[in-house]
């Protein structure tokens, strides 16, 4: 703001008259800050729901189990080994390393781990026969420790996936658990014949579980809660107590019950 003044004379008088002159500040320039927009990027759609693997990972091991132990179990002929080696690479073996590559995609390490480790040993074992049966390696005849200890090691192997499934359900808990001792049965069954008929027994009801399971799972993604075949999924004790519990509280605060100890 700038005054200027202004003196004026008038006749007999002599006085000074200031005048006041306003003069806006001017204006000053900032810099803007200019937030720069961007076009509009809606969000990438949700990746495509792979479908359960599941199904397809337990048909696969259960068929083969069956078919393995009908041998074993001197249902069926010697011979009959050649038929299940040729469907142990393919469905016993490729089939369920699909599904456990499945698997991890679908965010499942159990099922992941085990489809894909015993797809691997039905692989192993049919090479093992076939290479046998040329003669390009040992036959069973000759390698007799060393199938005892393949056993015992797979035998452990299913131990260990064995105890995750006491948190999961009685289907998959039976499965592995009768896996175990196939396997137990499969080390006597090299020394002794009556403990091989037993493991082929015991892996038919393995094989049978499997398959039951496979079908349990797939009506109930199919159906939903409609399914009539049940998994037998296990109660967390701790947590039904809790529950009723907090039930119990509830109803101890409902308003009948507030108004009639009120009453009382």
């Amino acid at each position: 703001m700038s005054v200027s003044t202004t003196h004026t004379h008038n006749e007999g008088h002599d006085h000074e008259e200031s005048e006041i002159t306003y003069t806006p500040p001017q204006k000053r320039t900032h810099r803007s800050h200019v937030i720069p927009v961007h076009p509009y990027v809606p969000p990438p759609p949700p990746p495509p729901r792979i479908a359960n693997p599941s199904p397809l990972g337990l048909f696969a091991f259960g068929i083969t189990t069956i078919m393995l132990n009908f041998r074993n179990a001197s249902v069926s002929e010697r011979a009959f080994i050649d038929i299940v080696v040729c469907y142990g690479i393919f469905f016993g073996g490729f089939v369920q390393i699909c599904a456990g590559i499945l698997e991890f995609f679908c965010n499942n390490l159990f099922g992941a781990t085990a489809f894909t480790s015993y797809g691997a040993f039905w692989l192993g074992f049919s090479l093992w026969d076939i290479l046998a049966s040329t003669g390009v390696l040992k036959g069973p005849t000759v390698i007799v420790a060393g199938r005892a200890v393949l056993f015992a090691t797979w035998g452990f192997f299913s131990l260990l996936l064995f105890i995750p499934t006491l948190y999961m359900n009685r289907a998959m808990c039976t499965i592995f658990g009768s896996l175990v001792i196939l396997f137990a049965l499969l080390i006597g069954g090299i020394y002794n014949e009556n403990c091989e008929i037993a493991a082929g027994v015991v892996g038919i009801f393995c094989g049978g579980m499997a398959i039951y399971t496979a079908y349990a799972v797939l009506l109930k993604e199919l159906w939903g809660s409609r399914s009539p075949l049940p998994l037998g999924v296990f109660v967390d004790k701790g947590e039904v107590r809790r529950k009723r519990s907090d039930e119990e509280e509830a109803a101890a605060l409902s308003p009948d019950v507030l108004q009639v100890q009120v009453k009382g």
